[in-house]
């Protein structure tokens, strides 16, 4: 009777957590990157306060980032991550009736507060989940919330609708975490998770981030894709599909120690996207699939590689500056040059080779095996 009670409680836990990695993917992508921004456009003040919310988001999702590295508790987890979820879906709310500069406290909180959720979610994930099925829990969060944002009923909602929907997600989550499991551990010693692997690991996020954000922001303001077919119904059921067959894969192969392979997958489809997007739009649109392949191969790994170590300061660093910092140089990138010139993405080859070769290098010194590195 106890093992079939602690079955499901461990059952109940996995998709518990499955729908706070969805519901925090979502409200990232659709709200604090997309809609937010959107309602800033629709209003009649200055063209001036999209940038604006951009750095204030950045800059408080770091200062977030290091304030749930600094408060996380394992015994708090579940209470902390109700809280976060409640305080963005609320702030989610409270932009529908902001206007012009009264954007900017109200990105100051969602900021704070996404920051604050990524870090605890993360840092508290492996005591919700079992370590061998931890990969497969973020890339079905993963592929969920990302094949929700393209389904059409979502994508094609305005901005307001998309900030309600997304606000919802973010009170059911809130609602789900008290199924999370919360049991106290001990960090991982893997070599990945000591100084040197970690910043390995932070440069190479902060790569594939950068890269990704560029692309998106080319795509959304670019007009050749909005009449190419990219927003009609049976295109968009083909991306949702893409993200639900890929990123649970990944999670299976970053449960059999596939994450150094996943970064080179990751990389190299990104890096094509961003050659062909530089050379040809028509030649770009039809390599979709690769790019949110490639989207889907590094999200999910973010999600898992600091969820694995257990580490709230690791986690928090790389959320600060891989995550936020890597999405505002990207978007940088894309409105100052309108495009990602090869020379960049060859650099950025350069860097993430270079980070791995250190990787492989380090690991050879603290004689830890590279099977499935």
């Amino acid at each position: 009777m106890a093992e079939t009670e602690d079955h499901w409680a461990r059952q109940a836990s996995f998709c518990a957590a499955t729908l706070a990695v969805t519901a925090a993917y979502v409200f990232f992508v659709v709200f604090a990157e997309g809609a937010l921004l959107e309602l800033a456009r629709l209003g009649d003040g200055p063209a001036s306060i999209p940038d604006a919310l951009l750095d204030v988001l950045g800059i408080t999702g770091l200062v977030g980032s290091v304030l749930g590295a600094k408060w996380y508790r394992p015994e708090h987890f579940a209470v902390r991550l109700t809280v976060a979820y409640g305080v963005c879906a609320i702030a989610a709310v409270l932009a529908l009736e902001a206007t012009n500069w009264w954007l900017l406290p109200v990105a100051a909180v969602v900021g704070l507060a996404l920051g604050l959720l990524a870090v605890t979610l993360a840092a508290g994930l492996r005591a919700a989940v079992s370590k061998d099925s931890l990969g497969l829990c973020c890339g079905l969060g993963v592929g969920l919330a990302y094949a929700l944002c393209n389904l059409p009923l979502f994508y094609r909602a305005d901005a307001a609708q998309q900030t309600a929907l997304a606000a919802s997600l973010m009170l059911l989550a809130a609602g789900a975490t008290r199924w999370l499991r919360q049991r106290s551990g001990m960090p991982s010693t893997l070599s990945d998770y000591r100084s040197p692997g970690m910043v390995v690991w932070i440069v190479i996020f902060a790569v594939l981030v950068w890269m990704d954000s560029a692309v998106f922001y080319i795509i959304q303001h670019t007009d050749y894709f909005g009449q190419s077919g990219w927003n009609s119904a049976g295109s968009l059921l083909g991306y949702a599909t893409v993200y639900l067959v890929v990123a649970p894969l990944a999670g299976v192969a970053l449960d059999h120690g596939w994450l150094g392979r996943l970064a080179v997958l990751a990389f190299g489809a990104l890096a094509v996207a961003c050659v062909l997007l530089d050379r040809d739009l028509r030649g770009f649109a039809e390599a979709e699939p690769l790019y949110m392949a490639g989207v889907a191969l590094y999200s999910t790994a973010l999600v898992y590689y600091p969820a694995r170590g257990g580490k709230p300061w690791l986690t928090g660093l790389l959320y600060g500056l891989a995550g936020w910092v890597g999405s505002a140089a990207g978007i940088r990138t894309a409105q100052q040059l309108g495009r990602v010139p090869f020379f960049l993405v060859a650099a950025a080859g350069l860097v993430i080779s270079m980070a791995l070769l250190w990787r492989e290098r380090w690991r050879d010194k603290v004689h830890e095996p590279l099977l499935g590195a």
